[in-house]
């Protein structure tokens, strides 16, 4: 069985196109998360040349959905922005299109397109919209964070032992578990379905949180918004390899597997970080 490979934002960038239409051409199954794109995409009026090459390399992998509403339908949640919804893995690819054919931004901001449910789409500021969208949701998970921040700090949870550990991130966890028994049909097995999809993005969440109280600061970072949404491609129980150049978010994902293997809690097919800092070798990574 071929397992496919998640690149993270930092890992695609250091990758050239030809590098990665190798890599593709011996290992069909390397994805991306669609916040790499967005991401990308956030800075496209920076500096139109060097984004506009990192965004098109996007095209030579395959591109995954949006993770929380991927989650949200197996959870079957009866919410109606899941109705008529265009999935990230659809719309993305369009977009890249008309970026390939734009020769500048204002080319690229003039055109416009039909998404796969006949809705014109307008390219025309998309970058500001991206950021302004992201921004807010930004600022919405940094305060969540804040408050953990604050209840560890306070003491409201003992961070002592793996156990202790694993205890604070299952009553965030937790937290997923309710509002999915409120928003699904109620699904057998359903607690269990919750964790297997949370559990390392509360981990993540949970580790940086954990750090930044180490280092005495009480300020939760912004960039950690979009690692922690690509977290959300990894599940317990489901074989993958995750690559990353950024040893902030590989220490904190490593730490909390190999705690949950530290007390029996995950099977031999949770996901496999690879951290790198260095030159990248998907093949090598694949076959090792």
């Amino acid at each position: 069985m071929t397992i496919p490979i998640l690149l993270e934002t930092s890992a695609l960038i250091s990758l050239s196109t030809p590098e990665l239409e190798k890599y593709v051409s011996e290992c069909p199954e390397i994805m991306i998360s669609p916040y790499t794109f967005w991401e990308l995409l956030y800075h496209l009026d920076e500096d139109w040349s060097k984004y506009k090459g990192q965004i098109c390399k996007c095209s030579r992998v395959k591109i995954l959905d949006d993770p929380r509403a991927v989650n949200e339908i197996d959870l079957q949640y009866r919410v109606e922005r899941l109705n008529n919804r265009v999935p990230d893995s659809r719309l993305i690819p369009k977009i890249i299109e008309c970026l390939e054919k734009a020769n500048s931004i204002d080319a690229f901001y003039n055109i416009s397109f039909f998404d796969d449910i006949g809705k014109m789409r307008l390219i025309k500021g998309c970058s500001k919209r991206v950021q302004e969208a992201l921004d807010e949701k930004a600022d919405k998970y940094l305060a969540f964070v804040k408050k953990i921040l604050d209840y560890f700090e306070q003491g409201g949870h003992n961070l002592d032992s793996d156990h202790d550990c694993h205890n604070a991130i299952m009553s965030l966890v937790e937290g997923a578990v309710i509002t999915s028994q409120q928003n699904s049909i109620q699904m057998q097995d359903m607690r269990n379905q919750v964790i297997e999809k949370y559990y390392l993005y509360f981990a993540y969440i949970f580790e940086r949180t954990k750090k930044l109280l180490k280092n005495g600061c009480l300020q939760p970072e912004k960039n950690d918004y979009e690692d922690g949404l690509i977290c959300l491609h990894l599940h317990l129980n489901k074989p993958l390899i995750f690559v990353t150049k950024d040893k902030g978010l590989s220490d904190a994902l490593i730490n909390s597997l190999k705690r949950l293997q530290k007390i029996g809690w995950v099977s031999t097919q949770h996901p496999r970080i690879v951290y790198k800092q260095n030159k990248i070798n998907l093949c090598e990574i694949k076959d090792s």
